[in-house]
């Protein structure tokens, strides 16, 4: 007998990805590691060990220039050459992107991304506008504008935060509607000037950053306002500053560039993520602050640090199974409700001058059934592709898409728009703005865990047969089970393999629990030939008709197996599809028998079975027969004719009428106009026999019965 002396779980040794860096390891950036407040930071670590960055990814600096830092000079792609605004651009840049893991100086959050830079110092709207464009214009690779600036107002010396420029925020619009993520400062004048909005912060679809320092605090400086997304470390951040020195910074404008280098990460790791995407990502994935002095703010979004500090590794954890992201869109809104006039500034709105004009707004509305059910959503959102505007903002030509609150549940939800009818203000129609409500197309995005599904085929037979599970979440149990006419041959958590013990219904089942709340999962099969296979369509037919007869499969599973059909001979076959025949009778006397059917699929053939078919003797249309038995006389009334008595047609057409026996031997032949004929039968002996009428077109048939 054999003993056991030591086991353990197999497993894989993962790589150590705390960069080597010199400051990083002094513990001096705090922001990445904080040696100080556990937790309040970044979590880089962690994130590192999923992805360091993409080398391709360009991380735009919109600043005071970037100088060739050598913690920096190998990544500049292009761009301005120099610096001003003392240092504050080489700065920001490191913190984005510094060279990582060579051994000098600083980490940066995205070890791999390049960094481009616009110089803005000394320009006005124009020149940041034309900075901005150039960026997005530079190359594809582009994915992230850094905007760690604020435009302000100069009034006696001093500088006054919160001025908006249309000019701008029509470059912002650009960046966005290019799919590059724009990520702005909140500002740093709280103190002075508290609650005032700052731009480029608080154009629509902005990430906006605030500050956090080593404790997880919001610095007194740090701008608030609803506008706000996240915060991130920015106080007393170490940073690469022009000839290659070093030095600490606070401000929002430093907390900015750990969120653009977080939405670079994010991209790299898929990059088929939208700008909506990366800031709903980022919002979710933060993490909440307290604020124990003020206990009128509880959790969640708070004007002081919007959805929390960033997490880098929740954020990238979002992205990995079991979740899965899925960017859906949907058509034809409908106008859920309209508003009366009122007057809308429109600015920078494709097809519209910018200025003042009269509107009605429309709320458009979609319900939405999701191509997969979710055990869990993590978030759902719409995205700035959507062909509808916003209430709040309807500007720059912005798409806006939302879910109505209190409609999301596991398997869909409602979206809405908003679209606009304009008027000039002295009232001349110019038509619905940027569509009508039944051209609507809706962008969204669900973020969650799907319910798995099995798969495999319709049919068991004798042989092995498959069904996987798809989408199953890891961590999770399952337990098989069959129907008592199949056999499970193995199974694994993901796949179940099978074999026929019998003929009829059956089905697989997988009972699922783990992750997801517990869930049975059932596909229903065949199992084995089609013994059962039945065939509908007409019994009773009449002469020259075209009738269709179906097999009907078990389950409903009919396409593309092979069948044999048998109809009486003296049928025609219009035609055979898949498990449908379509027959013709003939023009007179259509034999009686049966339509039948056998069926052959992978487990083997079918025996026939069928539907029998006989000659129907009230095929007379609308035409009737008196008297019936009759021996002297019939009388036949043309029904629709007598009743209306308003078509001249019906009343002048004339009729082809042949009285036949049941061997198709031909009694009488003539031809009748009216609505009456009568009929001389004293010459035909007694028995059953046929009253064809025909119109040219039509065949009409009726028995009739001679009894002297």
């Amino acid at each position: 007998m054999s003993q056991v002396g030591y086991a353990h779980q197999n497993g894989l040794c993962a790589p150590d990805l705390s960069p080597n860096d010199d400051e990083f390891l002094n513990g001096n950036q705090w922001n990445l590691d904080n040696p100080y407040t556990q937790g309040a930071d970044i979590h880089a670590l962690d994130a590192w060990d999923i992805y360091t960055g993409n080398q391709n990814n360009i991380i735009a600096i919109i600043d005071g220039g970037v100088d060739n830092h050598r913690d920096l000079n190998d990544k500049i792609s292009g761009g301005d050459s120099g610096w001003g605004w003392g240092g504050h651009g080489t700065h920001v840049a490191g913190i984005a992107a510094a060279e990582t893991n060579n051994d000098q100086d600083i980490a940066g959050v995205d070890w791999n991304a390049r960094i481009h830079s616009q110089r803005i110092d000394g320009l006005d709207d124009a020149g940041t506008y034309q900075a901005i464009i150039a960026a997005v214009n530079f190359s594809a690779n582009v994915k992230v504008l850094n905007n760690s600036y604020d435009l302000v107002t100069i009034y006696e010396g001093d500088t006054i935060p919160g001025r908006y420029s249309f000019t701008v925020g029509l470059a912002a619009a650009y960046a966005i509607k290019a799919n590059r993520t724009f990520v702005a400062g909140m500002g740093n004048s709280e103190e002075d000037y508290p609650g005032v909005i700052c731009f480029p912060a608080a154009y629509e679809n902005v990430i906006s950053v605030g500050a956090s320092d080593w404790e997880d605090h919001i610095p007194d400086y740090s701008q608030t306002g609803s506008h706000i997304d996240v915060v991130a470390p920015g106080d007393f951040i170490l940073s690469t500053l022009p000839n290659n020195t070093l030095g600490f910074g606070w401000g929002t404008s430093f907390a900015t560039p750990h969120v653009s280098g977080l939405a670079s990460l994010l991209v790299g790791y898929n990059s088929n993520l939208s700008v909506n995407d990366i800031a709903n990502i980022i919002r979710l994935s933060a993490d909440d602050i307290n604020y124990p002095e003020d206990p009128q703010i509880g959790p969640g979004f708070d004007v002081k640090s919007g959805f929390g500090r960033i997490n880098a590794a929740n954020a990238l954890n979002l992205l990995r199974a079991p979740n899965s992201i899925h960017q859906w869109s949907a058509t034809t809104g409908t106008d859920y409700s309209t508003s009366n006039y009122y007057l809308m500034q429109f600015i920078g709105v494709p097809g519209l001058a910018s200025g003042n004009y009269l509107v009605k707004k429309h709320e458009v509305r979609k319900n939405v059934t999701f191509a997969g059910s979710f055990c869990t959503i993590r978030g759902c959102w719409g995205r700035a592709t959507t062909n509808g505007f916003s209430l709040a903002s309807p500007n720059y030509g912005m798409g806006f898409c939302e879910i109505v609150p209190g409609t999301l549940t596991n398997t869909g939800a409602t979206l809405r728009t908003y679209v606009y009818q304009v008027y000039t203000t002295t009232g001349q129609y110019l038509g619905y703005y940027p569509t009508t409500p039944s051209n609507v197309t809706f962008a969204y995005t669900i973020l969650g865990i799907l319910n798995p599904t099995i798969s495999g085929p319709f049919l068991v037979c004798s042989t092995d047969t498959t069904f996987n599970l798809d989408n199953l979440p890891g961590g999770s149990t399952v337990t098989w089970n069959k129907s008592s006419n199949i056999t499970i041959v193995s199974s694994t958590s993901t796949s179940c393999t099978v074999v026929a013990n019998g003929i009829g219904n059956g089905w697989v089942e997988a009972n699922i629990t783990g992750i997801c709340n517990p869930i049975t999962l059932r596909k229903d099969v065949w199992v084995g030939t089609f013994e059962s296979t039945y065939v509908t369509g007409q019994a009773a037919v009449c002469p020259d008709s075209y009738y269709t007869y179906t097999a009907q499969v078990p389950g409903g599973h009919s396409p593309t197996y092979s069948y044999s059909w048998t109809y009486p001979s003296n049928w025609y076959n219009y035609g055979q599809y898949q498990n449908t025949i379509s027959l013709v009778t003939p023009m007179y006397n259509p034999d009686g028998g049966t339509v039948r059917v056998s069926i052959t699929n992978d487990c083997g053939t079918s025996g026939y079975s069928g539907i029998t078919v006989y000659p129907d003797y009230n095929c007379g249309g609308y035409f009737s027969l008196y008297p019936n038995p009759a021996s002297e006389i019939i009388i036949i009334t043309n029904k629709k004719s007598s009743e209306l008595k308003t078509k001249v047609e019906d009343l002048n057409k004339t009729y082809t009428i042949r009285i036949l026996d049941i061997y198709s031997n031909l009694h009488f032949s003539g031809i009748r106009s009216g609505d009456t004929f009568t009929i001389p039968i004293n010459n035909l002996t007694d028995g059953n026999y046929i009253v064809q009428i025909s119109d040219g077109k039509n065949i009409f048939n009726l028995k009739l019965v001679i009894k002297h």
